[in-house]
């Protein structure tokens, strides 16, 4: 779950720090970047279909929490 955090702030971070102009973006005035991840140890019913899902909530809650940010799954979702 750390390092899936680190890079997806450093991400975050560089993506900001391009200071690409979006005029017309009531998040910010320059584009950002927001981003989920997941980050589980797998077992076998595990699908790449659900590990995607997962990532996906994550992707939301960072959305609906604002946007320029990151958010990871964690079993309470």
């Amino acid at each position: 779950g750390n390092g899936a955090l680190q890079v997806a702030e450093n991400l975050r971070q560089n993506v900001e720090k391009l200071a690409i102009p979006h005029l017309y973006s009531r998040t910010a005035p320059v584009v950002t970047i927001s981003v989920g991840a997941a980050a589980i140890i797998p077992e076998q019913r595990d699908t790449m279909d659900s590990f995607v899902e997962k990532a996906d909530k994550a992707l939301y809650q960072s959305k609906q929490k604002g946007r320029n940010q990151i958010s990871i799954y964690n079993l309470d979702m």
